[in-house]
Order: structure tokens, then sequence, then C-alpha cells
């Protein structure tokens, strides 16, 4: 990241890379990296209604406890 986008990070909490597409997709949607207090810096892009910006790592290890609690 050069100075004008850790500011911004700085400020916003989340940084816009671009939209992207994928598999599966019929359009795009912006990405943004964010930190997350787990895994630190990850990509992520808007979730559900509400278009919250949640780290996927989380998101992951979430489905893997439920998975696992409910065997």
């Amino acid at each position: 990241m050069n100075l004008w986008q850790r500011l911004v990070f700085r400020l916003y909490g989340r940084l816009y890379i671009g939209h992207k597409t994928h598999e599966g997709w019929k359009g795009s949607l912006p990405h943004y990296i964010i930190e997350c207090p787990t895994h630190g810096r990850v990509v992520t892009y808007p979730h559900g209604y509400s278009m919250r910006l949640e780290c996927p790592r989380c998101q992951e290890e979430e489905r893997e406890n439920r998975s696992r609690a409910e065997d």
C-alpha cells in the first residue's frame, strides 16, 4: 500500500481494491482490505443486505465449528 492508501485504511478501516467476480457469480462486487483482530489484513467483499464486511477466515472457522457441533 502506498502512503495515501495507508492513510485511507487507517481513517476508514477498509481500503477499496476493485471490483471482482468469483466463479458462479453473475456480476462483480467491490472488494476491500480490512483488518481482522484475529487474522490481520484480509480481502473481503460486502455480505448480506446490510453489505457488512466480514473476515472470510473467521467465517470459515465458524462454519467448521458449527459442522463439528452438529456431528
